[in-house]
């Protein structure tokens, strides 16, 4: 025994085999071999016998070099990571009589082929151990990493908007904190979709045709991006689950096709919050509203649509237009279906368009003047840069249909003209729905500024009136621009319908009440704000006196406590003095002349005591 190969193996690039050589060479000088092969390789444990570099080259030099009989390696592991791995070689090494050391064991555990004793048990506990290891150090690994989520470190995946990765400098690890400028952007998007924009509702187109025009971050440009960004739940704070699948390596590098393609990880990632709980619960419930209490005709006008409120359910009526009925009507959106409400009033259509319009034409003129002045209250610059901005963006859309230009031309050379042009026509058809909606945009921004000019410079007059008057869309958009919420109330012989306007709370009773009895109103509610803040302070004041009278209590209890504590410590070892000898035994010598000595000590205990506690500052 005199020639061997050394067979070295490292997992990954970033290792180096240099100081396993020189081990191996030591040993096998120590072992009498002067000729000796190295043959070192960087390649993962787990790979397929049959797809081993290091295996493949010692098993060919084997056979093209009959002389060299011995195997060398540092342990177990360096043959394989699987069982079935080892033992093919173990199989091949007693096959062609081939010798076998594992150095760190200092074990020779096949001597040209012939079994030891021992060869077998020591061979399969070590194989055992080689294929074990690694499962340990991964759950090792992965029960390190449970740790470091729930601490809020060792953050991996993407980074979900709103928040940024960062380096902790003590830990080494990474963690999210919060971006200020996207979670500004964030609250904003929620405060609009949850209260609207000028008094207007404003739904996810509407949010992202806002986002572009104020410049907002590119992110927010996507119908999609905005729908998951007002369902994420992480900007509430706290721990969210989080589940990456990734390609299984032992599938796709190892060819173990018994194993899945792709496996998952489950992180419990820790995030701050960025809005309060409250709001998301009421941007989720908004959502849920909103998919029930859009009015679906597309054929008709429906002049109240989303302004009469149902006063059981809370939920908007909307138009019902069936044939079978002699007119069209409006009723609850929740009459059928999933959680049914209770409401089954119908109320005539053209009966209730025309008192709510009625009721509006007595002060229509001031009303709208003033609404108009106090929802577009904003300078024509700030319009403008909104537009400059949609045009960035537009030309920023123009610019990548020149690029996916470019591209065509290079993938009709690769993948043909067919398949080219079909990428080529859904990727140009995408981008051009996104300029038609920044277009739509532009255009009602430049309507907005004309509406500010003509209203700076003219009044609503008797003519203007006649117009929308003539038109059941206008009635309608000036309807909504004047109403906030109508409310119908049904009872035995009549309807009664209250309309609540947009603005301050007056103009619900204008119309009803006179302007000298508006303001015995605004008396009487000002009053009661003053009694209701006096009230409060009041009981706060009360609360106060309570607790400090309850402290008081507190402290003359604790010390009558301590003071019966102290009492029951001094007599306490006079009791068990006294206890101890009025038992009735014969045999008590201290009973002829004990009593001065029984005195002294209860003295003394007595005396002890109390300066024990003085010490202590307890009296």
């Amino acid at each position: 025994m005199d020639k061997a190969v050394l067979m070295c193996r490292v997992s990954t690039e970033a290792q180096d085999y240099e100081a396993q050589i020189g081990d191996l060479r030591k040993y096998a000088i120590s072992k009498g071999i002067t000729e000796f092969k190295v043959i070192a390789t960087k390649e993962s444990g787990y790979r397929d016998i049959s797809e081993r570099e290091g295996w493949l080259k010692t098993k060919q030099y084997f056979e093209e070099h009959p002389d060299y009989d011995t195997l060398i390696v540092t342990e177990i592991s360096r043959l394989g990571r699987r069982e079935t791995a080892i033992a093919e070689i173990k199989e091949y090494m007693e096959r062609n009589k081939k010798s076998l050391f594992i150095k760190d064991l200092d074990l020779h555990l096949y001597d040209k082929g012939r079994k030891k004793p021992e060869s077998d048990i020591v061979f399969s506990v070590f194989a055992s151990m080689a294929t074990s290891e690694m499962s340990v150090k991964k759950d090792r690994f992965m029960r390190s990493r449970r740790e470091l989520n729930e601490q809020g470190y060792s953050i991996v995946g993407k980074v979900l908007f709103g928040y940024k990765r960062v380096r902790d400098e003590v830990r080494g690890k990474n963690k999210f904190i919060i971006n200020e400028k996207e979670a500004k952007e964030i609250n904003e998007i929620y405060n609009i979709y949850l209260y609207g924009l000028d008094g207007i509702d404003v739904g996810i187109k509407g949010l992202v045709g806002y986002a572009i025009s104020k410049g907002m971050s590119h992110y927010l440009h996507s119908k999609r991006n905005m729908t998951k960004l007002l369902s994420e739940s992480a900007y509430i704070g706290g721990v969210k689950e989080v589940r990456i699948k990734r390609k299984n390596p032992e599938y796709w590098y190892f060819n173990d096709h018994s194993k899945p393609t792709h496996i998952e990880t489950v992180s419990h990632i820790p995030y701050p919050a960025i809005v309060s709980k409250s709001m998301f619960d009421a941007v989720q419930q908004r959502k849920i509203d909103n998919r029930i209490l859009v009015d679906k005709s597309v054929k008709h006008t429906t002049i109240l649509s989303k302004l009469i409120e149902c006063p059981e359910c809370h939920t908007f009526f909307m138009g019902d237009y069936r044939r079978d009925r002699p007119c069209s009507s409006y009723r609850c959106s929740k009459h059928k279906g999933t959680g049914k409400c209770s409401n089954s009033a119908i109320i005539s259509m053209p009966y209730l368009d025309s008192l709510v319009w009625c009721y509006l034409k007595t002060n229509v003129k001031q009303i709208i003047e003033e609404i108009y002045r106090k929802n577009y209250d904003v300078s024509i610059s700030e319009i403008e840069e909104e537009i400059i901005n949609c045009q960035e963006k537009k030309k920023s859309l123009q610019e990548e249909v020149r690029t996916l230009g470019v591209i065509f031309k290079n993938e009709v050379r690769i993948f043909g003209l067919d398949k080219a042009q079909q990428k080529y026509d859904s990727s140009v058809s995408k981008i051009e729905k996104q300029v038609d909606e920044i277009d739509a945009i532009i255009e009602s921004h430049k309507k907005k500024i004309r509406e500010i000019k003509s209203i700076s410079s003219t009044t609503f007059t008797d003519e203007d009136l006649d117009r929308v008057e003539k038109d059941k869309k206008l009635i309608s958009e000036y309807i909504h621009l004047l109403v906030k919420k109508v409310l119908v109330f049904n009872f035995n012989t009549y309807t009664f319908v209250r309309v609540i306007l947009n603005g301050d709370n007056e103009r619900t009773f204008r119309g009803i009440f006179a302007n000298k009895r508006l303001k015995l109103f605004r008396f009487i509610t000002d009053k009661a704000d003053r009694l209701e803040r006096k009230c409060g302070q009041l009981l706060d004041y009360s609360q106060q006196l309570r607790d400090v009278y309850q402290s008081q209590v507190d402290a003359k209890q604790n010390k009558t406590i301590e003071l019966l504590t102290v009492i029951s410590s001094v007599f306490f070892p006079l009791t068990l003095l006294t206890s101890w000898y009025g038992m009735n035994f014969k045999n008590m010598p201290e009973l002829e002349n004990g009593y001065p000595v029984v005195v002294v000590a209860a003295i003394f205990i007595v005396v002890g005591t109390v300066w024990l506690f003085k010490r202590k500052k307890i009296l």
